[in-house]
């Protein structure tokens, strides 16, 4: 194998500058100092573009597919569905668009708006249909999963107060509720099951609570946005574990929105107050942060929710009106492709 082919993956890999040689890079799947990386930027999903000479219409392009246009505002929340479509929740234009990302099709994306609709902050494809929160009207829509139509409401008992990131696992969806301080459990036909969590500080608490997911054992993940930290729940929703502090430095948060797992286990926190995503060990152990403040590829402007699906992650990117695209290696050799 020559030398060109052996270093193309890495160098494609390298979208911050490093110390470490091409050989450590090789053996070392995850670092803890942040300088080497692991994450190939594939692009945009749905990005800002400009018409008419810097008019400012703001619209999106299917990178992915190349195939259309349609308006976009800011992405607020991410899901795949079984189909392997991506859904993006827009708070601003009070819409939800559902997309191919494997290429250009009869239909490479669809727009649901309803009159109800609001500010959508939420979006999740479970199979009583697609759950869409709306922090604007404190409720919790469910469309069906063919035309986007109103088929209903998710209704908690003591209703909602500002819902906004949720969860399918395969058996219950889990919404975030950042303004009654708690999660809502929901079987997948909808019935509200039992409720997780109240206000507080401590173990079992939250002070806005605005991502949910589940780790690979099954545990229920909690990103608890004002206390700073993230807490697992056991699958009965007792508190497991818990860390996290108030730092700006690598490690702490300021003020995170997005929370994923990937294939490998490892934990994704979207920090909005210091435009980075880091990753965690679900011990709480720093592996590797990614992202600055600004608006080329890698820059952020208020990330918020993380879609994690195979290998590549979704990363909404709210004030730069996009979706930014990455591809995760797990473990890099000279065998691995771009």
């Amino acid at each position: 194998m020559n030398v060109t082919r052996r270093l193309f993956p890495l160098l494609l890999l390298a979208l911050l500058a490093g110390c470490a040689t091409l050989s450590e890079r090789a053996e070392r799947p995850l670092v803890a100092a942040g300088t080497d990386t692991l994450f190939m930027h594939e692009g945009d999903l749905l990005t800002q573009i400009r018409r008419d000479g810097g008019a400012g219409i703001r619209a999106l392009r299917v990178l992915t597919g190349g195939c259309d246009l349609a308006a976009v505002g800011r992405p607020t929340d991410l899901d795949m569905d079984s189909e392997g479509r991506v859904l993006v929740c827009d708070g601003d234009l009070s819409q939800v668009i559902r997309l191919s990302v494997d290429g250009c099709s009869p239909r490479p994306y669809e727009v649901f708006q309803i009159p109800e609709f609001a500010t959508p902050s939420g979006v999740e494809s479970f199979p009583a249909g697609i759950a869409v929160a709306d922090a604007g009207r404190a409720k919790v829509f469910l469309l069906g999963q063919t035309a986007g139509l109103l088929k209903g409401e998710l209704e908690a008992p003591d209703g909602w107060k500002r819902p906004g990131q949720m969860h399918w696992d395969g058996e219950f969806l889990y919404i975030a509720d950042a303004g009654r301080h708690l999660v809502q459990v929901f079987d997948g036909a909808g019935r509200w099951l039992r409720t997780v969590g109240s206000e507080g500080t401590g173990p079992g608490e939250f002070l806005h609570p605005v991502a949910v997911c589940t780790s690979p054992d099954g545990r229920l993940w909690v990103l608890d946005a004002l206390n700073h930290r993230v807490q697992a729940f056991t699958r009965e929703g007792r508190p497991d574990a818990a860390f996290g502090v108030y730092d700006h430095a690598p490690g702490g948060f300021m003020f995170p929105k997005g929370l994923a797992f990937d294939t490998d286990g490892n934990l994704y926190v979207s920090d909005a107050g210091v435009n980075r995503v880091q990753v965690f060990s679900q011990g709480g152990a720093l592996l590797y942060w990614f992202g600055s403040t600004g608006r080329t590829n890698n820059d952020f402007l208020l990330p918020s929710a993380i879609c994690a699906e195979g290998n590549r992650l979704f990363i909404a990117d709210q004030y730069n009106r996009r979706v930014q695209v990455y591809r995760y290696l797990p473990y890099l050799s000279a065998e691995v492709t771009p």
